[in-house]
């Protein structure tokens, strides 16, 4: 169960993504004709996957902006979730529509209208961490959770104070309490560590069933550095670096992909198409985006042997990249059908899921 709480953070908190101007309303179309703006989709290679698993009965936790709840592709995926920006029991209010985007990569639905996540059937906990912030990078700096208002930033008070390390505790314990297999996703950041690798190595330590059940990813964030950034280079979190539609590390004007020998694995993050608010469509790019094709991964897979664990599922993705010609990039580029097809078929196999007949990958 969610439980409120402060956290102590210091330190610069980013969102890993470069906005773009295109927003697409919604409209009663089918997917297929939504199918080429997917190139993400298209190069993790899901369509052979979804034949054995769409991440059904797995939690993706959206550590973000929140995510709005009624979008029509989203809306039969969620759970409740929590809001430690405004500490309320609703993860479903996103009021800068980054969180909405993270979850509509990773489970949009296949109904119709829209586009296709990476694991349509996973359930999406939405768990409201950052802040909204106008412009291309949502942020704060704070200094002390129980003083807001003497933080140097503006940006950091009551109602938009950062509890990502809560958030993470929280997420993690739910669960352990409703008994499933989890996956937090992270897309956000900080070159100052903040407690957060201490934080996570307690939280396992104190719950080590936490081990067999839940993993952590995080974007490598988009400052074109080799340098550290938190808490994706903690040691029990995987690091997700982005790369553009060519298999070359993602680049745009100044901003480009974190890369280096903490980065675990690379997926698409070149204007990616998902979910906005109001019932929109809209083009992102970083790792931010990046991230979430990773963590829909790891469900698919879960979802296909309920006796693997999400470690294991991420160390079959881990062995069953594509090359990539640069480096920093971790194992490779994430190709979600070759890993499952490196998990051994149950020797009775249950009736397969279909896979989304009316999404073309063209």
């Amino acid at each position: 169960m969610f439980m409120k709480g402060s956290t102590l953070c210091s330190g610069l908190i980013v969102l890993g993504l470069l906005l773009s101007n295109e927003v697409y309303a919604a409209e009663p179309t089918t997917e297929p004709d939504y199918a080429t703006r997917q190139q993400g989709l298209q190069q993790t290679n899901p369509v052979a996957a979804w034949q054995r698993g769409q991440g059904k009965d797995v939690v993706v936790a959206v550590l973000d902006t929140g995510v709005q709840s009624s979008h029509p592709d989203l809306n039969g995926n969620l759970l409740l979730g929590y809001d430690y920006v405004d500490n309320q029991s609703d993860g479903s209010v996103d009021p800068n529509g980054h969180g909405t985007h993270i979850a509509g990569i990773i489970a949009a639905l296949v109904n119709g209208v829209g586009i296709t996540g990476i694991a349509p059937q996973a359930e999406i906990l939405p768990v409201r961490v950052l802040n909204d912030v106008k412009g291309s990078e949502a942020m704060a700096y704070c200094e002390d959770y129980n003083d807001p208002e003497t933080a140097p930033n503006p940006n950091c008070s009551k109602r938009t104070m950062l509890s990502t390390i809560k958030g993470i505790q929280s997420a993690a314990l739910y669960a352990l309490t409703k008994n499933k297999r989890m996956v937090i996703n992270a897309s956000f950041g900080s070159p100052a560590e903040n407690g957060y690798c201490a934080a996570i190595d307690k939280l396992f330590s104190d719950h080590p069933e936490l081990e067999n059940s839940v993993i952590i990813v995080a974007a490598a964030m988009n400052e074109n550095t080799s340098a550290e950034r938190y808490p994706a280079a903690c040691s029990r979190v995987f690091a997700v670096a982005a790369v553009d539609e060519n298999d070359a590390r993602w680049t745009e004007g100044p901003r480009a992909s974190n890369f280096g020998s903490w980065v675990s694995i690379a997926a698409p993050g070149k204007q990616v198409y998902s979910t906005w608010l109001e019932g929109a469509y809209r083009s992102q790019s970083g790792t931010s985006m990046a991230t979430p094709f990773v963590a829909g991964a790891v469900a698919v897979l879960l979802s296909a042997d309920p006796s693997l664990s999400p470690k294991q599922a991420m160390q079959y993705l881990l062995d069953n990249t594509d090359p990539l010609s640069d480096s920093g990039l971790g194992a490779g580029r994430l190709n979600l059908s070759k890993a499952m097809s490196a998990i051994p078929a149950p020797p009775v196999a249950p009736t397969a899921p279909v896979a989304p007949s009316n999404f073309s990958i063209q």
